[in-house]
Protein backbone atom coordinates (compact mmCIF):
# COMPACT_ATOMS: atom_id res chain seq x y z
CA UNK A 1 0.00 0.00 0.00
CA UNK A 2 1.32 3.47 -0.94
CA UNK A 3 0.35 6.79 -1.07
CA UNK A 4 2.26 10.14 -1.95
CA UNK A 5 2.10 14.08 -1.11
CA UNK A 6 -0.38 15.52 1.54
CA UNK A 7 -3.21 12.69 1.31
CA UNK A 8 -0.49 10.23 3.01
CA UNK A 9 -1.08 9.09 6.84
CA UNK A 10 1.78 9.38 9.24
CA UNK A 11 3.55 6.37 11.04
CA UNK A 12 3.09 7.42 14.72
CA UNK A 13 4.37 5.95 18.14
CA UNK A 14 0.78 5.31 19.88
CA UNK A 15 1.04 3.83 23.21
CA UNK A 16 4.74 2.43 22.80
CA UNK A 17 3.86 0.83 19.14
CA UNK A 18 3.62 1.81 15.70
CA UNK A 19 0.75 2.89 13.91
CA UNK A 20 -0.66 4.18 10.96
CA UNK A 21 -2.69 7.56 11.40
CA UNK A 22 -5.69 8.91 9.35
CA UNK A 23 -6.69 12.31 9.72
CA UNK A 24 -10.43 11.84 8.47
CA UNK A 25 -9.61 14.61 5.94
CA UNK A 26 -8.34 13.10 2.89
CA UNK A 27 -5.70 10.32 3.66
CA UNK A 28 -5.74 7.09 2.18
CA UNK A 29 -3.58 4.15 0.84
CA UNK A 30 -3.72 2.24 -2.31
CA UNK A 31 -3.07 -1.09 -2.87
CA UNK A 32 -3.97 -3.21 -6.01
CA UNK A 33 -6.50 -5.37 -7.35
CA UNK A 34 -6.81 -8.48 -4.90
CA UNK A 35 -9.26 -9.96 -2.65
CA UNK A 36 -11.60 -10.36 -6.21
CA UNK A 37 -14.72 -12.25 -6.10
CA UNK A 38 -14.44 -13.71 -2.82
CA UNK A 39 -17.28 -15.62 -1.58
CA UNK A 40 -16.47 -16.25 1.79
CA UNK A 41 -14.07 -14.10 3.46
CA UNK A 42 -12.36 -12.42 6.58
CA UNK A 43 -10.97 -9.27 7.76
CA UNK A 44 -9.25 -8.46 10.77
CA UNK A 45 -8.12 -5.44 11.92
CA UNK A 46 -6.45 -3.80 14.74
CA UNK A 47 -7.49 -0.50 15.08
CA UNK A 48 -7.94 2.36 17.61
CA UNK A 49 -11.53 4.45 17.49
CA UNK A 50 -11.95 7.94 18.57
CA UNK A 51 -14.35 8.37 21.11
CA UNK A 52 -15.97 11.21 19.96
CA UNK A 53 -17.68 9.73 17.07
CA UNK A 54 -16.42 5.75 17.59
CA UNK A 55 -14.75 6.83 13.99
CA UNK A 56 -15.89 6.82 10.45
CA UNK A 57 -15.74 6.06 6.91
CA UNK A 58 -14.02 3.12 5.37
CA UNK A 59 -11.12 1.26 7.18
CA UNK A 60 -10.28 -0.89 4.21
CA UNK A 61 -12.51 -1.37 1.09
CA UNK A 62 -12.80 -3.03 -2.62
CA UNK A 63 -15.65 -0.98 -4.12
CA UNK A 64 -16.50 2.07 -5.53
CA UNK A 65 -19.09 3.61 -3.74
CA UNK A 66 -20.94 6.01 -5.82
CA UNK A 67 -23.97 8.27 -4.79
CA UNK A 68 -24.83 5.39 -2.06
CA UNK A 69 -24.44 2.14 -4.40
CA UNK A 70 -21.76 0.64 -3.90
CA UNK A 71 -20.54 -1.54 -6.93
CA UNK A 72 -20.03 -5.06 -6.71
CA UNK A 73 -17.56 -5.72 -4.14
CA UNK A 74 -17.16 -4.83 -0.80
CA UNK A 75 -15.80 -2.52 2.67
CA UNK A 76 -15.32 -2.69 6.06
CA UNK A 77 -16.00 0.86 7.49
CA UNK A 78 -16.29 2.35 11.15
CA UNK A 79 -18.86 4.85 9.58
CA UNK A 80 -20.70 6.39 12.36
CA UNK A 81 -21.07 4.67 15.91
CA UNK A 82 -21.21 1.03 13.99
CA UNK A 83 -18.57 -0.55 12.11
CA UNK A 84 -19.88 -2.90 9.37
CA UNK A 85 -19.00 -5.15 6.42
CA UNK A 86 -21.26 -4.29 2.93
CA UNK A 87 -21.12 -6.61 0.44
CA UNK A 88 -22.89 -5.99 -3.14
CA UNK A 89 -25.08 -3.15 -3.73
CA UNK A 90 -25.49 -3.44 -0.16
CA UNK A 91 -27.66 -6.48 -0.08
CA UNK A 92 -25.78 -7.81 2.23
CA UNK A 93 -24.19 -6.59 5.63
CA UNK A 94 -23.43 -7.14 8.96
CA UNK A 95 -23.25 -4.44 12.09
CA UNK A 96 -22.48 -4.87 15.32
CA UNK A 97 -24.21 -3.31 18.87
CA UNK A 98 -21.55 -2.51 20.49
CA UNK A 99 -22.93 -3.23 23.78
CA UNK A 100 -21.07 -0.54 25.37
CA UNK A 101 -17.18 -2.42 24.80
CA UNK A 102 -16.45 0.66 22.29
CA UNK A 103 -14.26 3.18 24.63
CA UNK A 104 -11.33 5.27 23.16
CA UNK A 105 -8.89 2.51 23.16
CA UNK A 106 -7.21 -0.45 20.50
CA UNK A 107 -9.47 -3.11 19.84
CA UNK A 108 -9.20 -6.20 17.61
CA UNK A 109 -11.88 -6.02 15.26
CA UNK A 110 -12.82 -9.29 13.27
CA UNK A 111 -15.55 -9.76 10.84
CA UNK A 112 -16.73 -12.54 8.51
CA UNK A 113 -18.30 -12.90 5.88
CA UNK A 114 -19.27 -16.26 3.92
CA UNK A 115 -22.03 -15.06 1.10
CA UNK A 116 -22.43 -19.10 -0.27
CA UNK A 117 -24.03 -19.47 3.04
CA UNK A 118 -25.21 -15.94 3.93
CA UNK A 119 -23.48 -16.24 7.27
CA UNK A 120 -21.55 -13.09 8.38
CA UNK A 121 -20.65 -11.71 11.90
CA UNK A 122 -18.74 -9.46 13.61
CA UNK A 123 -16.23 -9.63 16.91
CA UNK A 124 -15.83 -6.71 18.86
CA UNK A 125 -12.10 -8.16 21.00
CA UNK A 126 -12.96 -11.77 20.47
CA UNK A 127 -16.66 -11.77 21.42
CA UNK A 128 -19.62 -12.21 19.13
CA UNK A 129 -21.28 -8.51 18.91
CA UNK A 130 -23.50 -8.87 16.20
CA UNK A 131 -26.82 -6.61 16.16
CA UNK A 132 -27.90 -6.60 12.27
CA UNK A 133 -27.10 -9.61 9.77
CA UNK A 134 -28.67 -9.03 6.29
CA UNK A 135 -26.05 -11.48 4.70
CA UNK A 136 -27.21 -12.45 1.44
CA UNK A 137 -26.53 -14.96 -1.02
CA UNK A 138 -24.06 -13.45 -3.67
CA UNK A 139 -23.10 -15.04 -6.78
CA UNK A 140 -20.65 -12.00 -8.23
CA UNK A 141 -18.50 -9.50 -6.13
CA UNK A 142 -16.08 -9.44 -8.72
CA UNK A 143 -14.47 -5.68 -9.87
CA UNK A 144 -11.74 -4.32 -11.01
CA UNK A 145 -11.23 -2.08 -8.07
CA UNK A 146 -8.13 -1.61 -6.32
CA UNK A 147 -8.51 -2.45 -2.38
CA UNK A 148 -7.68 0.84 -0.53
CA UNK A 149 -7.63 1.80 3.45
CA UNK A 150 -9.34 4.74 4.38
CA UNK A 151 -11.86 5.45 1.81
CA UNK A 152 -13.38 3.90 -1.41
CA UNK A 153 -12.42 3.88 -4.62
CA UNK A 154 -14.64 7.05 -5.07
CA UNK A 155 -13.32 8.55 -2.28
CA UNK A 156 -17.10 8.76 -1.87
CA UNK A 157 -17.18 7.24 2.22
CA UNK A 158 -16.12 9.52 4.41
CA UNK A 159 -12.16 9.07 5.53
CA UNK A 160 -11.68 7.26 8.12
CA UNK A 161 -10.25 9.01 11.27
CA UNK A 162 -8.75 5.79 12.67
CA UNK A 163 -5.64 4.72 13.96
CA UNK A 164 -4.49 1.37 12.47
CA UNK A 165 -2.08 -1.26 13.67
CA UNK A 166 -2.71 -4.02 11.53
CA UNK A 167 -4.94 -5.86 9.22
CA UNK A 168 -5.25 -9.22 7.81
CA UNK A 169 -7.61 -10.43 5.18
CA UNK A 170 -8.17 -14.30 4.65
CA UNK A 171 -10.03 -15.66 1.58
CA UNK A 172 -11.99 -17.96 3.31
CA UNK A 173 -13.46 -17.99 6.88
CA UNK A 174 -11.29 -19.41 9.46
CA UNK A 175 -12.99 -21.86 11.79
CA UNK A 176 -13.79 -20.30 15.60
CA UNK A 177 -10.92 -22.15 17.18
CA UNK A 178 -8.64 -20.46 14.75
CA UNK A 179 -9.96 -17.04 14.72
CA UNK A 180 -9.55 -16.82 18.40
CA UNK A 181 -6.53 -17.78 18.12
CA UNK A 182 -5.66 -14.98 15.83
CA UNK A 183 -7.73 -12.81 17.33
CA UNK A 184 -5.30 -13.47 20.68
CA UNK A 185 -2.22 -13.38 19.00
CA UNK A 186 -2.26 -10.17 17.20
CA UNK A 187 -3.77 -8.45 20.09
CA UNK A 188 -0.80 -10.22 22.42
CA UNK A 189 1.62 -8.17 19.60
CA UNK A 190 0.46 -5.12 20.51
CA UNK A 191 -0.20 -5.17 24.45
CA UNK A 192 -3.71 -5.94 23.84
CA UNK A 193 -5.48 -8.86 26.25
CA UNK A 194 -8.50 -10.75 24.08
CA UNK A 195 -10.05 -13.07 25.67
Amino acid sequence: FTQAGGARPTVDDVDGYKAVVFDGVDDSMDGSNFADNLSSFEVMTLVYFPVSNLGKGAIIAKANDINGTASPGWYVTDYGSLASLFEANFASYVTPGWDGVVSNNWHVLTIKANFTVADCDVFIDGVSDKLIDSSGIVDNTSNSEIVRIGTDSNHSIPYSDAKIRAILIFSSVPGNTDRAALETRVGARYGLTVP
